[in-house]
């Protein structure tokens, strides 16, 4: 290999390996860094010639390794490898491409893929990134390296001490209408709004006449005009207040006396036959018992004792955003009511997979010219609305939204919540909503490093597929991907 870097190229790398990897655990061990490779060459079929530098973060391997084509090439790869995935992509690029005018010529190691990357029996550009799901060997190898890592020669073992809920909903509504199909629930949305019409202090009917003119002293405003629109309310279905009439002496004829004995009885029923639905979407998420323990900020293990009986069991979920939100959510606690903008309304957005959250946290952090950061938390939620991306297809043709999202976002919410549902977990794509604040709390707060930002910034994610492929590689991706879904009507 000494032949093929430059004074410079050792340098390069060297600082690459310095900032990228200095806060990780290094592997050293020889069976380990083979079964490395061994992974690794399912996928890159040309073979590898070295393996530098190999850590394990969290639940990944990652680190740097060398295919030597001849003297005056090698390429140089940073690759992660999760239990199910493994992912590489070239570090010297531009010199892979121009070396492929002489790279057949002999002397120079037989290669399947000149031009560019090997990846899985095909080549892809030495650009891209090489991303296939891992064998059932592979994920047995990987399952050993970090087990060893943990301590042992056996697999790390995961605990199961608080995954008793795991997985087993609970109704925990009394009030819940499980079986409520979203034109049921359209239909009660209308009939509340025409309810609280009625309620609005600005409502012509809910006026005397001085409080409808207001220091208006304008004719337009006379007592004849104010009386014409308490009739034409009347006559559109609507409750004029019987102390307002009087106030306003006005005289009904039989039709109209007649139209509004019909109007209070409309108005009425509509509001016994809400009220059953309203109950069920403003129960409490979370029981009494369980508010009284609640903290914002926990130690992990006060954490993993909180969620005890959840439906996540104790998976850990991710939200990533500025410091000054994530030092809030810490310190203060979860205000779901702080973001009205998400896809399913009020409500605090998780992903299970890490990676995710860093992205959104370093978006947001740019934005704003401000330091980001990635908390880490637990949820103890009893029964989730378990759906999928293409039920946007159903939501936003039941429940329309404006020009800027095509879903009412707020109807999503509280048509979960009166089936009986206390948050909401989008399956394909790893995104948890919590609906209540309590349902959340956090025990780490990791800012994104200088290193990790660099990172982010070479591997964005760029379509739908990259976030679902996200979703699937962590342990709490992969634990929900079992989940069973909610069929909507």
């Amino acid at each position: 290999m000494a032949a093929s870097l430059t004074e410079n190229e050792y340098r390069a790398i060297g600082l690459y390996l310095v900032l990228n990897f200095a806060d990780r655990i290094r592997i050293t061990d020889t069976q380990a860094l083979l079964d490395i490779k061994s992974v690794l060459e399912e996928q890159y079929t040309d073979g590898i010639t070295a393996i530098p530098e190999a850590y394990i973060d969290g639940d990944i391997l990652v680190g740097v390794f060398e295919d030597r084509v001849d003297a005056k090439l090698t390429k140089r790869y940073r690759f992660e490898i999760g239990e199910d995935f493994t992912s590489y992509r070239m570090l010297n690029p531009v010199q892979a491409d121009n070396f492929i005018e002489f790279a057949a010529k002999s002397g120079a190691k037989a290669k399947n893929c000149t031009k560019g990357t090997p990846c899985g029996g095909s080549c892809v550009s030495s650009k891209k990134t090489c991303r296939k799901n891992n064998s059932a060997g592979a994920k047995k190898k990987v399952e050993n390296i970090k087990g060893k890592a943990a301590g042992g020669d056996k697999p790390a073992t995961k605990s199961t001490a608080t995954n008793d809920g795991l997985l087993k909903a609970k109704q925990t509504n009394p009030f819940a209408k499980p079986n409520l199909t979203t034109d049921q629930f359209n239909e009660f949305r209308r009939n509340r709004d025409f309810v609280n019409e009625h309620k609005n202090p600005d409502f012509v009917g809910n006026k005397t006449y001085e409080q409808w003119k207001g220091d208006n002293p304008k004719a337009v405003y006379s007592p004849a005009r104010y009386k014409g629109e308490l009739l034409a309310a009347i006559r559109n279905g609507y409750v004029v207040d019987d102390k307002v009439i009087q106030a306003a002496k006005l005289k009904l004829n039989k039709s109209e006396e007649r139209k509004l004995q019909e109007n209070k009885q409309n108005l009425t029923d509509r509001t016994k036959s809400i009220a059953e639905i309203q109950k069920a979407i403003d129960h409490p998420l979370v029981d009494a018992e369980t508010a009284k323990k609640y903290k914002p900020k926990m130690t992990e293990a006060e954490a993993e004792d909180y969620v005890k009986g959840s439906y996540t069991g104790n998976l850990s979920f991710y939200h990533g955003n500025t410091v000054s939100v994530t030092s809030s959510v810490e310190n203060d606690g979860v205000d779901p009511s702080k973001n009205a903008q998400g896809i399913f309304g009020r409500g605090f957005y998780l992903a299970s997979n890490k990676r995710e959250s860093e992205d959104y946290a370093y978006s947001s952090g740019s934005q704003k010219s401000e330091e980001a950061s990635v908390v880490t938390a637990k949820v103890n939620v009893k029964n989730p609305l378990i759906l999928e991306s293409k039920d946007f297809d159903l939501f936003g043709s039941k429940f329309p939204g404006n020009e800027s999202n095509n879903v009412d976002s707020t109807a999503i919410a509280e048509f979960a919540k009166a089936k009986g549902h206390d948050s909401i977990y989008l399956k394909d794509f790893g995104y948890f909503v919590a609906l209540d604040g309590k349902q959340v709390v956090t025990y780490k707060n990791e800012p994104l490093t200088e290193k990790r930002k660099k990172e982010i910034k070479e591997d964005r994610i760029t379509s739908t597929d990259d976030v679902a492929n996200r979703a699937s590689e962590s342990e709490t991706g992969k634990t929900l991907a079992k989940a069973e879904k909610n069929e909507i009507e």
